[in-house]
């Protein structure tokens, strides 16, 4: 990551609030004071299909291939960040049609390849026939689970990789679904950046097909990314006694989590980086945000971090008069705390908000 020449991440929430009133339901992207929010008006999450759209939007450059997840479920695309290197990754409807606004994002792309993540019960031959009568070619990254399509994209993408990203595959029985993806929103952007696939486990063993791809590839070290409770020591004593080095990278929480991601590709806080995306870490749809962020975080070289964005938030407009900011958990806060928040400062954008606009106050 390169260091900030103006260590600022610039927010213009009260102008942000006049226009974000004006703005239709769905992501929005606005531009205000040198900051960039992707945002969402109306539904204040939005849909999976236009956050991913607006991120890929906000990304400078085409992209010869692009990756196509379902935007109804995260599994099939946990694994794809590394991916990501060469292009977005795009979300559509399983059964089709592709949505018209991912159809012109392909073709403001420029797109001539399209991976399709999970079989045809994730994604239908009907969305690969019309990718197809697009004019991209089409492929599959695909297996019986989440963990051999991850295996799959680990096979054909990243087939001479030296390092793997291991995330946790599964909730906890009975917890909520996002336990299963929330390491998954700061580890994308890591695995982007180095060419890392990203492999998934079970959360008390190493789950058969990561081991047996482990096993066979070029792989000599796994990140671990979470604590115990998302991946147990039993999984990285397996590893080491396959001969694996590793190296575990948590914290207390998700959002700690991301933070000491962040600090693991060489960001100490704020202050060391061009930009930082901020994603809503809870949501039951953050996951669509938070991996399709790889791509931006790539290619803008920015850190990940976490906002909370609970279903059960009250509504909290932004800039109403006498409202306090809502407050960002501990561990996102004091990562941002090396920069300078200032709205009447010239300069690029430094923020991509991919989160309820109120946390970017």
């Amino acid at each position: 990551m390169r260091a900030s020449t103006t260590s600022a991440v610039r927010v213009v929430a009260l102008v942000a609030a006049a226009l974000l009133a004006a703005l239709p339901s769905g992501a929005t992207t606005v531009t205000i004071g040198g900051s960039e929010l992707i945002v969402t008006a109306g539904d204040p999450r939005g849909s999976a299909v236009d956050v991913a759209v607006q991120l890929s939007r906000a990304t400078p450059g085409g992209a010869d291939r692009v990756a196509i997840g379902r935007d109804d479920l995260f599994a099939d695309s946990l694994a794809s960040a590394v991916l990501q290197q060469d292009g977005p990754l795009l979300l559509v409807p399983p059964e089709g049609p592709v949505p018209l606004a991912v159809r012109e994002e392909l073709g403001r792309l420029q797109a001539t390849q399209a991976v399709l993540l999970g079989g045809e019960g994730a994604l239908s031959p009907a969305v690969a026939e019309e990718l197809t009568a697009l004019g991209l070619t089409v492929t599959r990254r695909a297996g019986p689970t989440r963990l051999e399509t991850a295996v799959a994209i680990a096979a054909a993408d990243a087939p001479s990789a030296g390092t793997a990203v291991l995330v946790r595959a599964f909730p906890t029985p009975g917890g909520p679904d996002s336990q299963a993806w929330a390491d998954s929103l700061g580890a994308g952007a890591l695995a982007a950046r180095n060419g890392w696939p990203v492999l998934l486990t079970q959360r008390e063993v190493l789950s058969g097909a990561t081991r047996d791809h482990l096993a066979a590839s070029t792989v000599q070290e796994v990140i671990v990314v979470g604590g115990t409770a998302a991946i147990g020591d039993a999984v990285v004593d397996e590893l080491q006694q396959m001969g694996l080095a590793t190296r575990r990278i948590a914290g207390a929480d998700r959002f700690a989590t991301a933070a000491a991601l962040a600090r693991f590709s060489g960001a100490d806080s704020a202050a060391d980086v061009g930009r930082v995306v901020l994603v809503g870490g809870e949501d039951e749809q953050a996951w669509a945000g938070g991996f399709a962020a790889a791509r931006h975080a790539l290619v803008t070289d920015a850190a990940v971090v976490l906002a909370r964005d609970p279903a059960d938030l009250p509504p909290h407009p932004p800039g109403q008069a006498g409202a306090e900011p809502l407050p960002l958990p501990d561990a996102t806060a004091d990562f941002l705390s090396g920069a300078t928040f200032a709205g009447d400062v010239a300069g690029p954008p430094e923020l991509t908000c991919v989160a309820r606009p109120e946390f970017c106050e």
